[in-house]
């Protein structure tokens, strides 16, 4: 980043820059957005986004980034387990397991678990289409 590009000094061009554009509906300058995207390296998005008054969607398409946060959150799906398991000889446990994927689906198991329930619900997480993978 540059030393004298700080998150002060884009916050004061885009304030001037507010102040002073032709029309309400102007497009954001490219140096501005270049400046906004050259932060990331430096400073949480979050903290750019608030300072600049500008929301994370448009940095994120500045930048190349996915508008959609891959961590967005989704309708919750659910895995129907066997509800008749092998007898067992371990005794059931109370658990809690949430697994995160990379692609920010979220999976909780929870409940009194054995060994058959845990490694049903691992295979079925295996078994789902690529995409939730």
């Amino acid at each position: 980043m540059n030393t004298q590009l700080t998150l002060e000094s884009v916050q004061a061009e885009f304030q001037q820059w507010r102040r002073n554009k032709p029309r309400q509906q102007s497009r954001t300058p490219e140096n501005l957005k270049q400046n906004a995207v050259a932060l990331l390296t430096e400073l949480p998005m979050g903290r750019i986004t608030k300072a600049l008054g500008i929301s994370g969607v448009m940095l994120k398409t500045w930048s190349g980034l996915p508008a959609q946060s891959r961590y967005s959150k989704s309708a919750p799906e659910f895995i129907t387990l066997p509800a008749e398991l092998p007898p067992e000889t371990d005794r059931n446990e109370e658990l809690t397991l949430d697994v995160t994927q990379p692609d920010g689906s979220h999976w909780r198991l929870q409940g009194s678990i054995n060994t058959s329930l845990l490694t049903s619900f691992i295979n079925t997480l295996k078994k789902l289409p690529e995409r939730a993978q």
